[in-house]
Parts: structure tokens; C-alpha cells; sequence
């Protein structure tokens, strides 16, 4: 089903360890340079982390910077890219048309943690008052809506891994329901080393790192790598977009959600599958009219499999492309759903899929001919991104080339 006037992306921006902008990332994905990113120790684990490379002083100057949380600093920075990158960082809208929305998690724990352990340990009189706001899970959102003034709305999800695509849905709708004109949707996530303890206690991945971890859909796969980082997208009404002669990057079809009421391998399929079915019915698509799909699988067996036993039963006699791309870039929470979106526009404006070795691995041992395939006889115009939850949400979007 076309919409007369969909929703669109007009710019993007991203903040990871593969690469501080869309060309960046789109050229280590693409091409294949992930190797040349390398994984940092934390604790007792490895993770995909910032480091020192990228300085936020560049990019959004040193005022204000002390009391940021990192993840912040990287919301803002990725944002800034992205209205870059849609022509509207020197002509900004009028500040009540526009909205934010941030898929985030864990950002704030750390900083809530120092600030209980201060007021119990020493008194509230001990606490910073220029810290307290770090310790809210809408930090990073808000400190985003103060920089840019944005007044329309400011909302941020917290859905595990589900935020980034919940938040694009979320985004969307408001939109349509004319909330906002402009919708800035991010998801972020920083790593530290409580955040680790927390992966590590919810039984992500193993208590030392382990070469096995991070597999998708792999037999062998010890669960999760961590990451990192940050990813933006601008969000508009098509006509808006058109008229102001923006560079149009793709088309929101469609958002859904469910959720899983037990973690048993054949309710949690049964409800993945109603769940792409609603979406795809409510676009009026049949899964041929599917061209390939960004999976949110992270080397979580458990629930990878629900998804290859899903995927098999409704995509696999079309030999679909299934591009994994947290087996390149890891699990990062928040920012996960956005940077799967990010990563299928770059498919769509490069028709070029990524070559991933797990993809390669399941094509020779399952039955599901998951087919990876640079010259593919059909045009890369269409993508479904799914993703799973720990605590049983899941979520899908729909998004095509225009």
C-alpha cells in the first residue's frame, strides 16, 4: 500500500566505532573494512567501543560538555550529522515542528548508581545538582531538546533492544497524527563497566570473553559482543521534503510490535510471525514483495533460532537475502534498531548487500537457503528489520527505496 504522502528519511548520522558519519559507516559495512575496527577490553570482556578517536570538542564545541554523559555526547553528535545531512542544520525549522525521539536503556545506570551511592553514603547535600539530570533515562532526549529547541515533543523508549525500531515507528506515527512536522529519531547506548555486569548477570553473554561470542544464527555462538554508539535519522512528510528539495533516503512503510508472554521457542515463533504478518498485511505486501532483510539476530542462540524457524517457514522458498549486521557492529541496545535502519538504507542506495560470514555458514548447513548475493537478479527496493527483546518484545519495520 503507497501512502499519497508517506513518511520519509532525509538525513542521517551516525556516531560509532565504524565511522563518525552515514559514509563512513556505509563504507566500512559495505566494503567490508569492519576488520579494520578493533574490539577494546573491558573488564573481563571485549566490546565494540569510541575510545579517543572521535572528539566531541570538534563537533559540537566545548560549551556544555563537562557534565555530559557520554552518551549524550553521542546523540547530539550523531544528530548533528544528520541535519546536516538533510540540508538543515543552517535553516533549522521553527522550534514547535519539531520532535524527538530516542530508543535508550542503560545510559543513564551508571550515573543514577554514583548518585544514590553519594546521597546514602554522604547526605544529599554531597550531590551535584549538575548531575542529577544524568541520572534520568531521558537525559540524552532532553539534552538534545534543549541544543536544537525542539518544543513539539520529546519522548524516549526504553524496549531492550527493540528501542531504535519502536522509536522509528513511534516517529512515524507522530507525524502522521501531525504532532510534528520534523522527527528527530535516534537510539543510543555507552558502554561501561556496570553496564557489562548487567549484560553479563542477564546471561548475554559468558563472564570472559570468548571468540565464540557474537555469532548470529550460529550453532556455536556464546552469545552477545557489546557495543556502542549512536545513530539519527530525519524524519518528514514526503510533500515537506519534495518541496524544500531534499535528497530522499527511503520510505517508513510500516512499524509493528508484540509481545511474547513466555520465552518457550514455538509461542515466542508463533507471535514473531503474527507479527510480521500484521505488518505485512497492513501494507497491503506479500512476502515476495520483500527484496532482503536486516536481521536483529546478535549470537543470542536462544532466540536467533526463533527467528531462523520464522524466516525459514514464511521467507524461504523466495531465497531471500538475510543480512545479520550485529555479527559487524554488535549488539548496542538503543541505538541497535536505528543503525539496522541505517544499515538498509545504505543497501538500498548502494543495491549492494554485505557479504557476513555466519550468513554463509547457515546457507550450507540450513535448510533455509539464506542467500547472500552482491549481484542479485532482483533490485534491492525493500527491507524488513526484525528484532527481539530478552523480556519478550518484538518488533518489526518496513522500509523502501523511493
Amino acid at each position: 500500500m503507497i501512502e499519497k504522502d508517506p513518511i520519509v528519511v532525509t538525513g542521517i548520522g551516525t556516531v560509532t566505532p565504524f565511522g563518525f558519519d552515514v559514509n563512513q559507516f556505509w563504507d566500512m559495512l559495505l566494503h567490508d573494512k569492519s576488520d579494520k575496527v578493533e574490539l577494546q577490553k573491558i573488564g573481563e570482556q571485549k566490546a565494540w567501543m569510541l575510545g579517543d578517536e572521535w572528539d566531541p570538542k570538534e563537533v559540537l564545541g566545548q560549551r556544555g560538555l563537562r557534565y555530559m554523559i557520554p552518551g549524550t555526547k553521542y546523540l547530539l553528535g550523531a544528530t548533528k550529522s544528520a541535519l546536516a545531512h538533510a540540508k538543515l542544520l543552517d535553516s533549522m525549522p521553527d522550534p514547535t515542528e519539531v520532535g524527538i525521539v530516542v530508543g535508550c536503556n542503560f545510559t543513564a545506570m551508571n550515573s543514577a548508581m554514583d548518585y544514590d551511592l553519594i546521597t546514602i553514603s554522604k547526605g544529599p547535600r554531597y550531590v551535584s545538582p549538575m548531575q542529577a539530570p544524568n541520572a534520568l533515562m531521558n537525559s540524552p532526549a532532553s539534552q538534545l531538546g534543549i541544543k536544537i529547541g525542539a518544543k513539539a515533543c520529546n519522548t524516549t523508549i526504553s524496549t531492550g533492544q527493540n528501542a531504535g525500531l519502536d522509536a522509528l515507528g513511534y516517529g512515524m506515527n507522530l507525524i502522521k497524527k501531525n504532532r510534528a512536522n520534523y522527527v528527530i529519531v535516534g537510539g543510543v547506548e555507552h558502554l561501561d563497566e556496570h553496564i557489562i555486569w548487567l549484560y553479563e548477570k542477564t546471561g548475554l553473554f559468558p563472564s570472559k570473553y570468548s571468540v565464540q561470542q557474537g555469532r548470529p544464527f550460529s550453532s556455536d555462538s556464546r552469545g552477545i559482543i557489546a557495543s556502542e554508539g549512536a545513530g539519527a535519522v530525519i524524519l518528514e512528510r514526503k510533500s515537506n521534503a519534495l518541496a524544500r528539495g531534499a535528497v530522499i533516503w527511503g520510505e517508513i512503510e510500516g512499524w509493528e510490535n508484540r509481545f511474547s508472554i513466555t520465552r518457550k521457542k514455538d509461542h515466542r515463533a508463533q507471535t514473531l510471525k503474527k507479527t510480521i504478518c500484521k505488518l505485512l498485511n497492513k501494507s497491503s505486501l506479500s512476502t515476495e514483495e520483500v527484496h532482503f532483510i536486516v536481521s536483529g539476530a546478535n549470537g543470542c542462540k536462544e532466540f536467533d533460532l526463533v527467528e531462523e524457524v520464522v524466516l525459514e517457514e514464511m521467507f524461504g522458498h523466495e531465497q531471500i537475502p538475510v543480512y545479520p549486521v550485529k555479527q559487524k557492529i554488535g549488539e548496542s541496545f538503543g541505538a541497535g534498531g536505528v543503525l539496522q535502519f541505517i544499515t538498509a538504507l545504505g543497501i538500498m542506495a548502494k543495491q549492494k548487500i554485505p557479504e557476513g560470514i555466519n550468513v554463509k555458514e547457515l546457507q550450507a548447513q540450513s535448510a533455509f537457503g539464506l542467500r547472500v548475493n552482491n549481484n542479485s537478479r532482483e533490485m534491492m527496493n525493500r527491507a524488513l528489520l526484525t528484532s527481539q527483546n530478552y523480556s519478550g518484545e518484538l518488533s518489526v519495520v518496513l522500509v523502501r527505496n523511493v
